[in-house]
C-alpha cells in the first residue's frame, strides 16, 4: 500500500465500535494506535484515551516505546478502571 497514512480509511470494526457509542453502550475507548481512524469512524475524542499519541495530533504526539506516557491520560485510565 502507499499513500499518506492520514489518508486511512476505518474499518467494519472502527464502524461498529462508533455506533455502540451511540447507543450508550461503550463508556470510553483506549486506543494504542496512532492512525485517528476511531474519529474517523465517529468516536467522539472526548471518550477516547490516545494513550500512546496520535499522528497529525501536536497536542498529542506520538511517543516512542522508551518516551513517558502523558500524566493525563495515565490518570484518566486509572480513573476509569475505579468506576
Amino acid at each position: 500500500a502507499s499513500g499518506s497514512r492520514l489518508e486511512l480509511s476505518p474499518t467494519v470494526a472502527h464502524h461498529g465500535l462508533a455506533s455502540l457509542e451511540s447507543r450508550g453502550l461503550i463508556a470510553n475507548w483506549v486506543q494504542q494506535n496512532h492512525d485517528r481512524l476511531a474519529q474517523k469512524a465517529g468516536f467522539p475524542q472526548n471518550k477516547l484515551n490516545e494513550i500512546h499519541g496520535a499522528w497529525g495530533d501536536m497536542k498529542n504526539p506520538v511517543k516512542m516505546m522508551d518516551d513517558t506516557l502523558r500524566s493525563d491520560l495515565v490518570d484518566w485510565l486509572q480513573a476509569w478502571t475505579e468506576r
